[in-house]
């Protein structure tokens, strides 16, 4: 993973990778109390955000991290849409 000026550099592929990585290690414990919710993950720290409502976990997220780029889905039910390789800004 590369960041320059907290931007990733790399391929959407190896950013989907990483996000899919992050979610696999987190879903056990999300799916009990968040299954279908969205998450949006930010990928160098780790951090994520749950919410029902997508606007609101966008607004958590960009909060802590107003320049950084996350990886989307649904909490254990796949993905919450086709976008790029889970990216989304």
């Amino acid at each position: 993973m590369k960041f320059v000026n907290d931007i990733f550099v790399g391929s959407t592929t190896e950013f989907a990778k990483r996000g899919r990585e992050i979610y696999y290690k987190i879903n056990p414990e999300l799916e009990k109390e968040h299954k279908g919710e969205v998450l949006l993950i930010e990928i160098e720290s780790g951090d994520y955000f749950v919410d029902k409502d997508p606007d609101e976990a966008m607004r958590k997220a960009k909060a802590k991290y107003p320049d950084r780029i996350f990886f989307r889905c649904r909490v254990g039910v796949g993905p919450y849409r086709k976008l790029r390789g889970g990216l989304y800004k």
